[in-house]
């Protein structure tokens, strides 16, 4: 398959069940994930989702996802375009609310999942999140997260330029494919120094200087990552 919007797709097509969850190959759940999920009364209108935590490749917990205090909270960000608070990994949506929704849009090359819930939730779909951190997601060389995030941001400035109006595919396609601007590289690029380190650090090394490297990036950023660069990360 050409994307990871049409694979998934194609799962869902072969699907007979009453309730979709979706699990990307090196993502984890919690034994108790799905029955907790289950167990919340998950309405045929509703992506329920669950809290999730960040991992390297060496089991090191370094984040988690975006923390909201209620359901509200939570649908406004995505409403809104902002972002995206729970991972499509914890995801478990009815059948018959994705179908209703045409799936994911095979045309966008990343942030399928924000655009889908964007479209839910601008169809009167509820965007509840269990929270427990139930799934782990993992952070590694492959990883999309980066330009996820871009495509993220793109969405988000659709919306806000729109007045809060329905979005067309098109409109989202056509931005994807705009070039960022420098301030948005700097972001990116900044955020891909961090999680290259992350990734690499040796649980040891990496929980003894966790607070201290954290601390002196928001004290002062540009510094924080100029010495990350010049030590070749």
């Amino acid at each position: 398959f050409k994307n990871t919007a049409k694979s998934r797709n194609f799962g869902v097509s072969k699907c007979l069940y009453q309730f979709i969850a979706f699990l990307d190959a090196d993502d984890t759940w919690e034994p108790n994930k799905m029955a907790l999920q289950l167990n919340s009364q998950i309405t045929a209108n509703e992506i329920c989702a669950t809290n999730s935590l960040f991992k390297n490749a060496y089991g090191v917990v370094f984040g988690r996802n975006i923390e909201t205090k209620n359901d509200e909270q939570a649908r406004k960000l995505v409403r809104d375009g902002i972002a995206l608070p729970a991972m499509l990994s914890t995801w478990v949506v009815s059948r018959e609310l994705f179908k209703s929704l045409n799936g994911f849009d095979e045309k966008l090359p990343a942030a399928e999942d924000f655009d889908f819930a964007v479209r839910a939730i601008n169809n009167g779909a509820q965007f509840n999140i269990v929270r427990q951190d139930l799934s782990y997601y993992l952070i590694h060389s492959n990883s999309k997260s980066v330009l996820k995030r871009a495509a993220q941001r793109r969405i988000g400035a659709l919306i806000k330029n729109n007045n809060g109006n329905q979005i067309s595919k098109e409109q989202i396609s056509a931005s994807l494919d705009e070039a960022i601007g420098a301030s948005e590289f700097l972001s990116l690029y900044s955020d891909l120094l961090l999680r290259k380190f992350m990734m690499t650090a040796r649980p040891n090394l990496f929980q003894r200087k966790y607070h201290l490297l954290m601390l002196s990036f928001v004290l002062s950023p540009r510094r924080f990552i100029s010495k990350l660069t010049k030590q070749g990360l």
